[in-house]
């Protein structure tokens, strides 16, 4: 069952967690962690937020911040490289 839509409150402690389908990893070669890293300071810059703690795992991620809610974003790069 889908979960129901998040409330995005300003200022709040954010937590987020991605991981992959299937157990699969989400960072496959040496290329996708700067990119990763790239988009997230730019999402957090955009959005004037903070990350406090996160840590990434080969399926997975985990970022903690205050400030807005910092969205999905666009998979299509990894989603060709991985053709899925």
């Amino acid at each position: 069952m889908p979960r129901r839509a998040r409330i995005g409150a300003g200022g709040a402690l954010q937590d987020i967690i991605c991981r992959g389908i299937e157990r699969r990893y989400i960072f496959r070669d040496d290329a996708d962690l700067p990119e990763f890293l790239g988009r997230l300071g730019g999402a957090l810059k955009e959005t004037q937020s903070v990350c406090s703690l996160w840590a990434l795992i080969p399926n997975q991620f985990h970022v903690k911040g205050i400030g807005h809610m910092l969205g999905g974003g666009d998979q299509g790069g990894l989603n060709r490289r991985s053709v899925r």
